[in-house]
C-alpha cells in the first residue's frame, strides 16, 4: 500500500511521463522526469510520518516550498495485481539499454542524455539518465527502495572525496568495474527516499483520501 503525500489523486489530470532534455533548473533534475507521473511511497500507518517521503520533506527540506501539499488530502492507493513493476532493490536488479541501442544482459533500463544551458557544469552531458518515456512503454511503474538509494548516496559520497583526494584523477579505464557503478548509481541520485513512479494510470486503485495532520 503506497500513499502520494499532499496529493489528491484525479485520473483526469493524469499526464504522461516527459524526460527533462534540457537542464536548466537546479529544482528540476535530469534524473526524474520534467512532469507526469503519479509518485508515492509506502504507507506507514503508524509513527510521526506516513512515509519516508513525508518524513524527508519535514528533516531535510524547506518546508515552506511545500505549504500546498501539508494542506491537501493525500492519496493512498494499491496497484493492480497484474501491474508491470520495476523492482530497483540492489545494482544487480539495474541493466542498462544505452542510447546506441546496445545493452547489458537482461536490459531494463534504457537510458539518453541530456544537454545543459550555458553556465552548468558540461561534464552534465556525458552523463547518462533514465528514459522515462521508453521506460513507460515496458512498465507501469518504477519502485526504488529506500535502502538501495541510501546505498546509493554513500557511495556516490565516497567517489566524491576519492575525487577530491586524488584530484580527479580517477583511472576510470583501468576501473571499469567502478566506473560502471557510478553510471548506475547517478541514474537516481536525486531521488533521496524510497520512490514509486506510476506512469500508467490504469494500474492505480484507489483506496482512500485523508488528511495528514502535520
Amino acid at each position: 500500500m503506497y500513499i502520494s503525500y499532499g496529493i489528491e489523486y484525479d485520473k483526469e489530470k493524469f499526464t504522461d511521463v516527459k524526460n527533462n532534455q534540457l537542464y536548466s533548473d537546479l529544482n528540476l533534475p535530469p534524473t526524474k522526469p520534467l512532469r507526469g507521473g503519479f509518485w508515492g511511497s509506502s504507507y506507514k500507518q503508524c509513527g510521526m510520518y506516513c512515509s519516508e517521503w513525508h518524513e524527508f520533506i519535514f528533516s531535510k527540506l524547506f518546508v515552506e516550498m511545500f505549504k500546498d501539499k501539508i494542506n491537501n488530502k493525500s492519496t493512498i492507493f494499491e496497484l493492480s495485481e497484474d501491474a508491470q513493476v520495476l523492482y530497483i532493490d540492489g545494482l544487480e536488479n539495474v541493466k542498462l539499454i544505452f542510447p546506441n541501442g546496445e545493452k547489458e544482459e537482461g536490459g531494463n533500463i534504457p537510458t539518453r542524455k541530456c544537454k545543459v544551458i550555458s553556465g552548468f557544469d558540461p561534464n552534465i552531458e556525458k552523463r547518462l539518465y533514465i528514459d522515462f518515456e521508453m521506460l513507460s512503454k515496458n512498465y507501469d511503474a518504477i519502485y526504488v527502495s529506500g535502502n538501495f538509494l541510501r546505498e546509493a548516496e554513500k557511495f556516490l559520497h565516497k567517489c566524491d572525496e576519492l575525487i577530491i583526494k586524488t584530484n580527479g584523477n580517477i583511472p576510470m579505464d583501468t576501473n571499469l568495474k567502478l566506473a560502471e557503478q557510478i553510471t548506475k548509481y547517478q541514474l537516481f541520485e536525486d531521488w533521496h527516499v524510497e520512490s514509486l513512479l506510476v506512469m500508467n494510470p490504469d494500474c492505480i486503485k484507489i483506496i482512500d483520501f485523508i488528511k495528514i495532520e502535520n
